[in-house]
């Protein structure tokens, strides 16, 4: 009955803004990429470093959040992390006239430390109150909504924010979101009592050792992470694309970007509903055919065609439409087992991060049309995601790991 109240005393939208506040501050200002790219004179290479430091940020975060929460309590990590959130994003906004773009990288990585805590507790937080497997698979693919419905208006928002202001007019009004944010975690209960874990060092280590042992965990996390990066490369290279070759404005940007979110959108309510008839092996084995599918249709036509609004837009919105059925079962699988729920979504969220900052690191590496190598390291990504799913259910490898 108490968990049943604490169920319903956690409202669905606060968990949706809190698990996507940091994925908000990591897209709301990338239509003002190529006016920074002009402010600060740098190249291109460097402007995907504005969102791979911050990604750097979004990857240690949650390895600080998670084993703190266990003494602390899950709300007052929260409050600590919005509060540098909103130191950062005003060092951002200011960067400009006082530091440079030194200053700007290094708050940037700040604001992704801070931001961190509302993913990695919002699935603690799920993790506490939420212990039936399926109830949490739903609860995730729900709440994992936020990753389509938040960056999306983000980016709208943001394109409108920089045609008619500049760029720096995105930091200030996510000043305003943190204190919004604030407001929801303060009436919000605290799922873990304060006073049963005292946390050390030491402790802190051999906690993530032991929850580093669980092998699904960082095979799930990792295909996890490659989702994510899909998501990141295409935030962080569409709207130089749609700058450089399709002229396309900050605003106008925005309103197409939506199509691509909304099929993102879609996608998390299909596996919501689709974690009730099927296993989550079958869900995720639908998902990766579907984005799958959308990433080869767009390598096709970029390189049969050449690049149109419609092939950019239309066949991501597809792939973005398979990715929830991977990473929502991949996250609610990769703790499933773990006992210490806390330290085991902190280093979940690092993991699938790392693995993020790899796949949007490989864009910096390679040459040539980059519309045409963006869509081939979808490709490329997405049957990685296949084989490594693939190899997760070799029973006899989980079993034997750790053995030899």
């Amino acid at each position: 009955m108490e968990q049943k109240q604490m169920q319903r005393s956690i409202p669905l939208y606060t968990l949706i803004i809190l698990v996507s506040f940091a994925s908000v501050a990591a897209v709301l200002f990338t239509p003002g990429l190529p006016q920074l790219q002009q402010q600060f004179q740098i190249s291109t290479a460097h402007t995907q470093l504005t969102v791979s430091l911050f990604l750097l940020g979004y990857t240690i975060g949650p390895l600080i959040y998670g084993p703190l929460a266990n003494r602390h309590g899950r709300k007052n990590m929260l409050y600590l992390g919005i509060s540098i959130a909103f130191i950062s994003s005003l060092l951002c906004a200011i960067a400009a006239h006082i530091g440079g773009f030194t200053l700007f990288l290094m708050a940037r990585f700040m604001l992704a430390i801070g931001a961190s805590a509302g993913l990695t507790l919002t699935f603690t937080i799920i993790s506490d109150v939420f212990t039936d497997t399926e109830q949490r698979r739903k609860m995730i693919a729900y709440t994992t909504l936020a990753f389509a419905i938040m960056p999306g208006l983000a980016v709208s928002a943001g394109g409108l924010l920089v045609a008619n202001w500049g760029w720096q007019s995105c930091f200030y009004v996510y000043m305003l979101y943190c204190v919004f944010v604030a407001f929801l975690v303060s009436r919000l209960p605290e799922t873990k009592p304060l006073h049963l874990v005292d946390i050390t060092l030491k402790k802190m280590w051999s906690q993530y050792c032991l929850v580093a042992r669980d092998s699904k965990l960082w095979l799930y996390s990792i295909i996890w992470g490659i989702s994510t990066g899909i998501i990141y490369t295409f935030s962080a290279i569409a709207p130089i694309i749609s700058h450089d070759s399709l002229h396309l404005s900050a605003d106008v940007f925005g309103i197409y970007n939506l199509w691509v979110f909304m099929g993102l959108a879609i996608g998390n309510i299909l596996a919501a509903k689709l974690a009730s008839y099927f296993s989550p092996r079958k869900v995720m084995t639908a998902g990766i055919g579907v984005a799958l599918s959308g990433a080869l249709f767009l390598w096709l036509s970029i390189v049969g065609g050449g690049l149109t609004v419609a092939h950019l837009f239309l066949w991501t919105a597809l792939l973005f439409l398979g990715l929830p059925a991977v990473f929502c079962n991949a996250s609610a699988l990769a703790t499933a087992q773990c006992s210490d729920k806390a330290t085991a979504s902190s280093l979940m969220n690092s993991i699938d991060l790392c693995t993020a900052i790899t796949v949007l690191s490989l864009m910096g590496l390679v040459t040539g049309h980059m519309a045409v190598m963006m869509s081939s390291l979808f490709v490329v990504m997405l049957i990685s995601v296949a084989l490594l799913f693939w190899w997760v259910g070799r029973r006899r490898f989980f079993s034997s790991f750790y053995n030899h």
